[in-house]
């Protein structure tokens, strides 16, 4: 066998085709009663282009930092200026300017600035949230955590992903109410459920939109 995973999705078709999505994820689409067998065995042909194409998405860069570029920023839209004549990295009305330099350079510093950028407004929205549930967290930490978007610490610390100033608002309240609900029940039993549902209505929706497109929210 080919040893490569891929997700299966059956339709009312007469073809069998394996695709490669953009993010990496191998798709194979199917008639409703073809074997499992013969898809396996579909998927094992196709090895070597699956292999090809799944690197060339995961090396792909998703962001060139080019002049008028545009990138989600805390529910909005941050705007590129690269320029020559620019000797340092500004902000201003919406716009981030940068030196012209290599694409890592480029990129370096809008990772910088998304780091700094975090603090306020994450501040922000945990300040305004706990407050609205009746709570006092302890300080606030931003991390770069590729896996976990957010954690609630033994000191009350809330600590959140600065890759969540690339998600809609509403998935970045989802995140804080989560870990400030962790404020009151340390677990994820179906108290801790039952609580962050009465006060965040939409968090399963919002848990299975990170679960769903979490991959997308970064900067490369």
């Amino acid at each position: 066998m080919s040893g490569i995973g891929y997700e299966l999705r059956r339709a009312k078709r007469r073809t069998l085709t394996v695709t490669v999505t953009d993010d990496g994820r191998v798709i194979a689409r199917a008639p409703l009663l073809l074997p499992k067998g013969a898809v396996d065995r579909f998927v094992a042909e196709k090895a070597d282009w699956i292999r090809s194409r799944v690197a060339a998405a995961k090396n792909r860069p998703a962001h060139a930092f080019t002049d008028g570029e545009t990138l989600p920023f805390a529910g909005g839209m941050l705007r590129l200026i690269v320029s020559d004549a620019a000797r340092r990295v500004s902000y201003s009305n919406g716009a981030l300017t940068l030196p012209a330099g290599t694409w890592d350079a480029r990129r370096e510093a809008v990772v910088r600035f998304y780091k700094r950028a975090a603090r306020e407004v994450f501040s922000s929205r945990v300040q305004v949230l706990a407050e609205a549930m009746g709570v006092s967290p302890g300080p606030l930490r931003v991390s770069g955590a590729r896996t976990r978007w957010g954690s609630c610490g033994k000191d009350d610390s809330i600590n959140l992903c600065w890759r969540l100033l690339l998600a809609p608002p509403e998935i970045l309240d989802y995140v804080v109410e989560h870990e400030v609900a962790h404020l009151d029940v340390r677990d994820h039993s179906p108290r801790f459920w039952a609580l962050l549902a009465e006060r965040c209505p939409s968090a399963r929706e919002h848990e299975a939109w990170l679960r769903a497109n979490g991959h997308t929210l970064r900067l490369r």
